[in-house]
């Protein structure tokens, strides 16, 4: 999950996905404006003539309607659903941004998942929020997410190099071994004093005699 302010002072208001009454929810956004928060799950693709999304979806947001002589209509804050980056069409009138106060659940469409090469499909449930006031919830809510066709991508970790440690085994932060100090093998979990005849520098594999 991640939230992104349109100002960067704003970064510390913006809360990020989490759960709630037993769905996902895009947090807490009242008296804020011009952010956008989302939660990804990456999927790989096991069979692509029948890798789908549906899911279950509920928005309480202002709904500002602008038409031009187009036709074309606006809203202000908004659900919007992303298949690898691209905005997709999810609810029943086909539209890729849902508003307003829904008092129940609705169903989406069926949305097609494509295949990428050496790459996850990556999906996000996006709620955007803009400069104007809040309404209602002003918020998303997602349940029930369906994926089939799929299996789920696994994210491959790589060892700390020698010279540094993680400070847990599952971190993805490598941190360089202090003064006097070494790592000799990748994966290491804490750096190894020198002896007292010994020295290294910051980030050592190994240390050295003393002359």
């Amino acid at each position: 999950t991640d939230c992104r302010a349109a100002y960067v002072w704003q970064d510390t208001r913006c809360a990020k996905w989490s759960t709630r009454g037993g769905a996902l929810w895009s947090g807490d956004q009242q008296k804020k404006d011009s952010l956008e928060s989302w939660v990804q799950i990456d999927v790989d693709i096991a069979n692509p003539e029948d890798a789908y999304l549906q899911f279950d979806y509920r928005v309480e947001s202002e709904r500002t309607w602008l038409s031009d002589a187009s036709g074309i209509e606006w809203v202000g804050d908004f659900l919007q659903v992303k298949v690898n980056g691209e905005p997709v069409r999810f609810t029943a009138d086909n539209k890729t941004e849902v508003a307003g106060k829904m008092w129940a659940f609705k169903p989406s469409l069926e949305i097609p998942l494509p295949k990428r090469k050496g790459r996850a499909t990556e999906i996000q449930f996006v709620y955007v929020k803009d400069s104007g006031d809040s309404k209602f919830g002003d918020a998303a809510w997602i349940k029930d997410i369906r994926i089939s066709g799929t299996k789920p991508f696994v994210h491959r970790c790589e060892l700390c190099p020698a010279g540094t440690y993680q400070t847990a085994p599952e971190s993805n932060e490598c941190t360089p071994c202090t003064e006097n100090t070494f790592s000799d093998f990748p994966g290491a979990t804490r750096c190894t004093p020198c002896s007292a005849a010994e020295w290294a520098p910051k980030g050592s594999e190994r240390c050295l005699t003393k002359e």
